[in-house]
C-alpha cells in the first residue's frame, strides 16, 4: 500500500475557454441598424476574454505550484535511503537465479 505525504497536491484540472470573437456585418447599413446590438456583442466579448485571460493566468499558478511541489517531493524521494537488492551475490550486479 502506498501512502503519501500531507503535501502531496491534489491536483484539478482547469479549463479555459476562449470567448469567441464577435462578427461585424460587412455592409454598412447592417451595422448602422444593429450598432446598439453589435456594440453590446463586443463589451460581452471583452468581458469574457478578461475572464479567460484571468483564467490562462491563474491555471499558469496553479501549474507553476504543482511543478515545484513535484520537484519538492521528488528531492525528497531521492534522498531516501535505498532499498538493498534481493538476489545480488556478492555486492556486484550479476543476481542469483531462483
Amino acid at each position: 500500500m502506498l501512502s503519501f505525504s500531507s503535501q502531496t497536491a491534489i491536483t484539478q484540472e482547469v479549463f479555459c475557454v476562449p470567448p469567441a470573437l464577435p462578427v461585424l456585418p460587412s455592409d454598412p447599413e447592417m451595422q448602422i441598424e444593429y450598432r446598439s446590438e453589435l456594440s453590446q456583442e463586443y463589451n460581452d466579448y471583452f468581458r469574457l476574454a478578461a475572464e479567460y485571460l484571468n483564467c490562462l493566468n491563474a491555471s499558469g499558478s496553479a501549474t507553476r505550484e504543482g511543478i515545484q511541489q513535484a520537484i519538492t517531493d521528488y528531492n525528497h524521494l531521492l534522498n531516501l535511503p535505498a532499498k538493498p537488492r534481493q538476489g545480488v551475490a556478492d555486492g556486484s550486479d550479476s543476481y542469483l537465479l531462483q
